[in-house]
């Protein structure tokens, strides 16, 4: 995946704005409804004011691509006004209704903050279409109102300040906290990226360490897969970093046998396996271990972490034959032996599974949506996929906030637990039963023909058709 470069990329698909924008609208955080008035003059200094009543239907946010100079980002909003009007102290009943669309430029940006890593934010560009009979003055007089206005200021998504962090983490291990350069000094640049014929368009923040200039204009097509919302991408240059911590703890573990050498230390990331080479050996007599194979990593959808199996590593220790007979007498060769069977395999786990999980640590925590009250809009954050491959690291998350109705395209069956197990949809999201019970039961997720029952499995519509059966369908 080609990130310029940049250290690491993450995108973040329109379609979550656009989820997050309509959750908003059903809760009537962003308004359903907004008073609009204006003074007209009727003759010199008999003046009248007309009271417009808007009601705004689901908002729809989206990134235009065909009908604009380049790709830009709109927000497309429709609904009814009804106008009155005050003259001579006396308001008229409501006079009428008609509808109304329009379309607005709103934009995504980053917001730089003092000392800290900037947050994303809205950015309201101004109206390019307003229905007849309204102008689009009329569509930025709304915008311009506090109900909507405080709403677009106040949404931000500081999902940079944990990335920037773990990124810091691989980068300065042996740093003091207090030396390492402050969140605010790593270059952040954000684009925007239109669909692939696999991926969803999506803003795309590109993140560099101190003292680079960014160069990441070439990158156009999204790399936000279909069936995620949220997807990081570690460039071999952290993998790098990442070897170089775990090699810098193995030799912390034996500076102070001084005879004990690490001779040799070679990592390769590929296929969600880890290739190990590496050799200790005891200068003096001649001993060494050496240390072979892989460790495999295995994400299973919904986990924070991967699980690894350690047990295509082969530990061989070489000893000349007498001391053979007396190593366990001599704790400096005996420390040696141990580390290199127990503790090499423990630290290069570590050292792996801290770089992945870094990143992976709060982020439903990292979407602020501060001094908004939205206490009944769902937010479920849902790892889909953690791959390693190519000296990097791919993370794709699903984040759930607003309804989805896909077609079921995979069922797996469990033969030890005599039912289907795993479900994957026709956009590519891929579930364990039990949480796709959950976000059902939760309306976060509609399969047509299907339904959740008890938050454990999932059933066939009683509706007679044999075709949406699963066993029918996919077989035990």
């Amino acid at each position: 995946m080609d990130i310029g470069n940049a250290k690491l990329a993450f995108g973040l698909s329109i379609k979550l704005f656009d989820d997050i924008l309509k959750g908003l609208h059903s809760q009537n955080v962003f308004p359903q409804q907004v008073e609009v008035e204006e003074e007209i003059n009727i003759v010199d200094k008999l003046k009248a004011t007309i009271f417009l009543t808007v009601d705004i239907d689901q908002p729809d946010f989206y990134l235009e691509i065909e009908d604009a100079v380049e790709p830009e980002l709109r927000f497309k909003i429709s609904g009814k006004v009804t106008p009155k009007i005050s003259f001579a102290g006396e308001t008229s009943p409501d006079l009428f209704t008609i509808d109304f669309e329009a379309e607005v430029r709103l934009g995504i940006k980053l917001k730089n903050r003092i000392n800290q890593a900037p947050v994303i934010v809205l950015d309201y560009g101004g109206a390019i279409f307003a229905s007849d009979p309204f102008e689009t003055k009329f569509i930025d007089s709304l915008f311009d109102t506090d109900e909507v206005k405080n709403t677009l200021n106040l949404l931000e998504f500081d999902v940079i300040t944990p990335i920037i962090e773990g990124l810091g983490n691989i980068y300065y291990f042996g740093t003091p906290a207090n030396l390492r350069p402050s969140v605010d000094q790593y270059p952040v640049s954000l684009q925007l990226q239109i669909p692939g014929s696999k991926t969803r368009s999506a803003i795309v923040l590109f993140i560099g360490t101190p003292g680079i200039s960014l160069n990441t204009q070439h990158l156009y097509t999204s790399i936000v897969p279909r069936y995620s919302e949220f997807m990081m991408h570690a460039g071999s240059e952290i993998v790098e970093h990442m070897k170089e911590k775990g090699k810098s703890k193995i030799e912390e573990f034996i500076k102070d046998f001084s005879s004990v050498v690490l001779s040799n230390y070679i990592l390769t990331v590929e296929n969600n396996q880890v290739d190990i080479n590496a050799q200790i050996t005891e200068t003096e007599t001649g001993a060494y271990a050496t240390i072979d194979g892989y460790f495999h990593f295995r994400h299973v959808p919904g986990m924070e972490k991967m699980f690894m199996d350690g047990s295509k590593v082969n530990i061989d220790v070489e000893l000349p034959w007498w001391l053979d007979v007396i190593a366990f007498f001599m704790p400096p060769i005996e420390d040696a032996i141990r580390f290199a069977e127990q503790e090499v395999p423990d630290i290069m786990q570590e050292t792996i599974t801290d770089l992945v999980n870094n990143f992976m640590n709060k982020l439903d925590e990292s979407i602020q949506l501060e001094g908004l009250d939205i206490e009944g809009l769902p937010v479920e954050v849902y790892p889909q996929e953690i791959k390693l491959d190519n000296n990097s690291i791919t993370a794709n998350i699903q984040i759930l906030t607003w309804p989805i109705t896909e077609e079921l395209l995979n069922a797996s069956y469990g033969t030890l637990q005599d039912r289907f197990i795993y479900f994957e949809l026709e956009s590519g999201r891929k579930y364990f039963v039990e949480d796709l019970a959950k976000f059902m039961y939760k309306g976060l997720v509609n399969i047509p023909g299907y339904h959740q029952v008890d938050l454990k499995y999932l059933r066939a519509n009683p509706d007679g058709r044999e075709t949406n059966n699963l066993e029918y369908r996919f077989g035990r």
